[in-house]
Formats: structure tokens, sequence, C-alpha cells
């Protein structure tokens, strides 16, 4: 595979990325902004040019810039005696994109995680997920898009059985309970307004609160003694329960059952209000390290699985990487 460099990490460089990554290997972006340097686009390093001088010297130069600055680049690199360059559009189209992968979305299209997911986990012949408040199967899953691949399935969990009714009909391939989940076993009231009911009073909205009902809670270590075969990999664990995430991590056992990525809602319920701060200790103490945050949500990875890190880019590259389809926000198909 040809070695290249890129000069530009603006806009045309993100067009130009999915198509290049195809064909070249990739060694860094240089950029005239020092505030850019020491980042990365896709994980690859953006660079000064006295840097790529110092380490890339005979590796050659695409230009992705448009037609107004690519004069001013051109003076930049013949100052520095760089003559082996070539524009971006002698190299590739960037009107060729139709080649990128379709995804259709049925995340919420401002959190998207079913695509940042799916770009983790894009290499993977199988994929195994545990949903702790998995809602409807379809309406803003996050699992949907993964499901439909045919490549992974997984156990759903909600307290609310309407919903886990329509998962079975729709997931034949998970395991669907219907139970909440806390830091042990035994009954709570459940305040039900659809997806953001809660075992927390002081999260009901008036706008949608529905009535309480009882439910069943249970443990995340029994549900995975229970329903993960010996040897099954978890390749992600998803947990969005409004407000009750520290119980949820008290009751599970990350020594024999460890996802490779666990994805926390982490902020207040229905607000933008960072709450990581109330449960993000025994992640840490069960060896886990954050790794990515995107809307509400925080990502970390197994410290034993650091490869995981770089599969986690800005959603605005993703977007440049594959033709995102999105499905959502609807309002849910029932009335609780």
């Amino acid at each position: 595979m040809k070695e290249i460099v890129i000069y530009g990490a603006g806009r045309i460089c993100n067009l130009t990325l999915p198509l290049l990554s195809k064909g070249y290997d990739i060694k860094a972006i240089i950029d005239r902004s020092s505030e850019k340097w020491g980042s990365s686009i896709w994980g690859i390093p953006v660079i000064g040019i006295e840097e790529y001088l110092k380490k890339y010297p005979d590796v050659r130069i695409v230009v992705a810039l448009n037609s107004d600055n690519m004069k001013s680049a051109e003076a930049v690199l013949k100052e520095k005696g760089i003559t082996d360059y070539q524009p971006f559009y002698d190299v590739v189209n960037i009107y060729e994109r139709g080649e990128r992968e379709l995804l259709i979305s049925t995340s919420d299209p401002t959190q998207l995680e079913d695509v940042i997911l799916y770009n983790v986990f894009r290499d993977s012949d199988s994929i195994f997920y545990i949903d702790i408040g998995s809602n409807d199967p379809v309406i803003n899953s996050v699992t949907h898009l993964l499901y439909n691949t045919g490549r992974a399935a997984g156990i759903n969990v909600d307290p609310i059985q309407e919903l886990i009714d329509f998962t079975n009909s729709e997931r034949p391939r998970d395991i669907n309970i219907c139970c909440g989940v806390g830091s042990e076993e035994g009954q709570m009231e459940l305040y039900v307004q659809g997806g953001l009911s809660s075992f927390l009073s002081e999260n009901i909205t008036e706008t949608c609160y529905e009535g309480k009902r009882t439910v069943k809670v249970t443990t995340l270590k029994k549900i995975c003694r229970e329903h993960v075969r010996p040897g099954q990999n978890i390749d992600f664990l998803k947990i969005d329960v409004e407000g009750f995430e520290r119980e949820v991590l008290m009751g599970a056992d990350f020594t024999d059952y460890r996802p490779r990525v666990i994805v926390m809602e982490a902020t207040l319920p229905g607000t933008d209000i960072p709450c990581h701060d109330k449960w993000e200790d025994i992640l840490i103490s069960s060896g886990y390290h954050y790794a990515f945050s995107h809307g509400v949500n925080r990502y970390y990875a197994a410290n034993e699985h650091p490869e995981l890190d770089e599969r986690f880019v800005p959603v605005k590259e993703l977007l440049c990487r594959y033709k995102v389809m999105s499905c959502g926000p609807v309002e849910s198909r029932i009335s609780l």
C-alpha cells in the first residue's frame, strides 16, 4: 500500500479520507494551524510541516485544499523545497462518495450511539450486547442497527412489559427480560413515563407521568449468570436507567463478566447536566477507562482492550465515513 501524507486538515480532508484510506497508507496530516497539532482525524496524527520534514521527508504529499487555498499551499511547499506533491483531485474524485456504506440509524439522531458502536465493532464477525433500559426495540434503539446486520444479538432488559412484548416480536435472536436492574433483588415502585420511566420519584416529569407500577428488580450479576453462556464474550453493555446508574453498577460482576465497552447515559434525566461523578468511580476501580463522549453518553473501554480507543472518533468523521440515514426521534408506539 502506497504511503502518503495529506496537507490540510479541513473540510476537503474529511471528504477525501474515506476514499484515500482504501488505497493508501496515510501516515499523517499536515496543517498550518498549530492549534491542530497533536490532535488526530480517524486516528491519523495532525502535525506541522517541520515535523513532516523530520519524520516523512520521502513520503509524497496529497494537498487536500480547495482552489482558493491551493496557491498559498504550493508557495509554502516550494519555500520548504518540497516538489513531490499532488492536488487531491488528481488522486481521488470526491463525488465518488457513493461508495460509502449506508447505515440506517434508529438511535436519537443527536446521539447516534448505534453508528458510534457500529464503527467500534465494524470488523467483528459476531457481536454480543447487554442493553439495560432497552426501551423500544426499534425507535431510538441503540442496538437495532447492529442486530439488523445479522452479526449481533444479545440481552435486552426493560421493566415495562409492553416494551418487552414488542421486543419479543422484533428480536427473535435476543433474550428479552422484563424487570428492573439494581444493586439487589426485590421489588420496587417504577414511576412510568415512557422512555423517562425511573425508580426515583425526583425524576417525575409532570407532562408525561402516567402513574406507578410495582416491578421485579434483579441484578446485572444474576442476569449474566443466568443468560450469558460460558466463554461468551460481551462486546458492549449499555445502561440508560434515568438516574439509577450507580445501583445497576453496584449489582454487576466485572470480574467474571467484562464487557469490552460500556456505554452510560451520563447526564441528569432530561438535561445536559453531567452526573458521571456519581458512579464513574465504580467503573474506574473495576478496570475501565474513559474513552469517548458524545451528547449525553460516555463510553468506557476495558483496560485490557486499549486498541478500542482509536475506534472512537468524532461523529462528524463518522458522517464522512458512512452514509447515515436517521429514523428518529419518533414518539413511542405505546401509551402506558
